[in-house]
């Protein structure tokens, strides 16, 4: 018999699990505003490092696009680097969740990201300064 085997070491996806603060700002331009963090533009996430990966968190944080009609709302996770989808289920923002399987994922080749389509409910809220609490579970 001939082949190759190929063996996963230390088996299957990484955990993604964890948490980390988001200190909130805001970011706008004609017809788009965001609320959250996309160090070092505005906000800060900490720790910056998702989970145990190693991989860097460009961005959380909800917008709100007005070219569009009807008006876009969208919560935003970016990861800088290649990251599967999978490792965790749920993506909870001071007490907002949002399932892992809702999101639309994507991979440019620089960023991994999940973006949930949502209402009008803004998850981090537009206190300048306020921290909220983000949780991968």
């Amino acid at each position: 018999m001939t082949g190759v085997t190929c063996v996963l070491v230390g088996g299957g996806t990484p955990n993604y699990l964890g948490s980390v603060t988001v200190t909130v700002d805001t970011f706008s331009v004609p017809n788009l505003t965001r609320y959250g963090s996309e160090p070092p533009s505005y906000g800060s996430i900490t720790p910056a490092t998702w989970a145990d990966s190693g991989l860097t968190i460009s961005g959380l944080y909800y917008g709100i696009i007005t070219v569009t009609s009807p008006t876009v709302y969208a919560v935003v996770m970016r990861i800088t680097g290649y990251a599967p989808n999978a490792g965790w289920s749920t993506l909870t923002i001071a007490g907002n969740a949002y399932s892992r399987v809702d999101a639309s994922y994507s991979y440019d080749g620089t960023y991994s990201s999940w973006v949930w389509s949502t209402t009008s409910t803004n998850p981090f809220g537009t206190t300048i300064g306020a921290t909220k609490a983000v949780v991968w579970s």
